[in-house]
């Protein structure tokens, strides 16, 4: 079954999540929605935990486990490492821009560029407070949370099956509790505390899958229940920013996610429109390529501050952004915003095509070749008990 409208809003919410990282002051940039668009990530822990429950909820045992890890390997690692290639790149033309004495803020392979964070990004060590900040490619400390919750999912699925409700409900509660007690009641964490984070939103989009399978399969929402939920969201989203109120955001998009998998109203057909489709198609690309667009982008603007060419970053709320009013050109923000928005979805779209869609292929070949093996070696009338198949689109690795 395939869940397009929540496919389509995955991408919306990608795209917002670009715009919260942004380092220019737009139009909207200073608005509270912008502002707490954080929070969409963990409207991709829901959706994870939605559909890997519908794909896999009643399909795993001890013999494929392995192959659903693997699939779900396949899924994340192959853009995340092939960008982390690219950033190596980049940070060999920091080291050659600093040997003509240009700087561009942070010397290379130093911080967040160290080797030794790379390695922790390259085994999706990334978001258990192993290092002090994030690292390399920021977003994926989310895909880090997510591998390792897959994990746990399966462990769930094998020995916890006829409780996997319930199971569900704890774990997701007691991170949240965790959040309240060691995080300083915020939702915005990453490297630190994601895992936690990510198993919150993770298992209540599996509970919210059982609600939806029980009662609401075979049945349509109230008609009005799209925009109630997409209302409540944005309204939750601009009040509960970074207080302890955004511990709830994966209950509200567990609600989000229950009135868009009918696919029942107008916001459906809606976003069944070619391009809400595609950018839920490379939504996953999306979100990985932009912290890399902005790297670049920003460092062009501060090479160009530095050396005198014009007066580009201002300091807002302490943190560094791109102000092309500064040079009375106020218009460029907005038209930065825009292509940036842009290029990221041209990217996506080629990393999708290119990394993405053959990663997928093989490692989904690969995994079919083992449970296939595993049902040979085990002899006839012992097979898996469902075989693994091929994800929905909308799952997403995240975040």
């Amino acid at each position: 079954m395939r869940f397009t409208a929540l496919d389509s809003i995955r991408g919306v919410c990608a795209i917002l999540v670009c715009l919260f990282h942004l380092p220019v002051v737009f139009f909207l940039s200073d608005s509270a929605f912008i502002l707490h668009s954080y929070l969409f990530v963990d409207f991709f822990f829901v959706l994870s935990g939605f559909v890997i429950c519908h794909a896999y909820g009643d399909g795993l045992n001890l013999r494929s486990v392995g192959p659903f890890l693997l699939r779900r390997f396949g899924r994340l690692w192959p853009l995340h490492a092939a960008i982390l290639c690219f950033l190596v790149l980049l940070q060999l033309g920091v080291w050659v821009l600093y040997q003509y004495g240009l700087s561009v803020g942070q010397a290379p392979f130093e911080g967040r560029w160290d080797t030794t964070a790379l390695v922790l990004d390259l085994f999706f060590l990334n978001s258990f407070g192993l290092w002090p900040d994030v690292t390399w490619n920021g977003p994926a400390w989310s895909i880090s949370a997510e591998l390792w919750t897959y994990l746990l999912f399966a462990a769930v699925a094998v020995f916890a099956l006829r409780r996997m409700v319930w199971v569900a409900i704890f774990m997701s509660l007691a991170a949240l509790v965790a959040l309240a007690v060691f995080s300083a009641g915020t939702m915005d964490v990453t490297h630190d505390f994601g895992v936690v984070r990510c198993i919150a939103g993770f298992f209540a989009g599996v509970c919210t899958y059982r609600v939806w399978q029980r009662y609401f399969m075979e049945r349509s929402l109230w008609p009005g229940a799209e925009w109630a939920a997409t209302a409540g969201a944005i309204a939750f989203v601009i009040l509960a920013g970074e207080t302890v109120l955004a511990l709830g955001a994966p209950f509200v998009f567990s609600l989000v996610v229950l009135a868009f998998a009918a696919e029942g109203g107008t916001l459906s057909r809606l976003l069944s429109a070619a391009p809400f489709k595609a950018a839920g198609r490379w939504s996953y690309s999306i979100y990985m390529v932009h912290s890399t667009i902005i790297f670049m982008f920003f460092n062009v603007a501060r090479l160009a501050d530095a050396k005198g060419i014009a007066p580009l970053i201002v300091m807002v709320d302490g943190e560094r952004k791109v102000d092309f009013s500064l040079v009375d050109a106020s218009w460029a923000n907005d038209v930065t915003m825009v292509t940036y928005v842009a290029v990221i979805i041209a990217v996506a779209a080629i990393t999708f095509r290119f990394i993405e869609v053959p990663a997928r292929t093989w490692f989904n070949a690969l995994a079919r070749a083992w449970s296939e093996s595993q049902q040979r070696d085990a002899g006839p009338g012992a097979g898996i008990s469902r075989p693994a198949q091929p994800l929905p689109p909308v799952v997403r690795a995240g975040q």
